[in-house]
């Protein structure tokens, strides 16, 4: 199974047919992949989605908290209601 970009997903499949492999391998874009993660962790229920979302985003603005020097790379989510 390869996981990449969607540009990556033609060209590996095409190297895949080029060697006789295309049959055996899968070749899934990014943001399928993490959107299919997400509904098989939630359980595929609109509510348990969002939990599953929302500590994604949360992990990930651990890791650029710790590891990146601009903080404006971290993920900031609103709550979508009019004040």
């Amino acid at each position: 199974m390869i996981v990449t970009t969607r540009k990556g997903v033609v060209i590996a499949e095409g190297l895949a047919e080029n060697i006789g492999i295309g049959d055996r391998l899968d070749v899934i874009e990014f943001e399928q992949f993490v959107a299919t993660n997400l509904h098989e962790l939630g359980r595929f229920e609109a509510e348990q989605r969002r939990i599953k979302v929302g500590e994604l985003i949360a992990r990930y603005n651990e890791i650029v908290d710790e590891f990146e020097t601009d903080p404006s790379l971290q993920i900031e989510i609103s709550s979508g209601k009019a004040s």
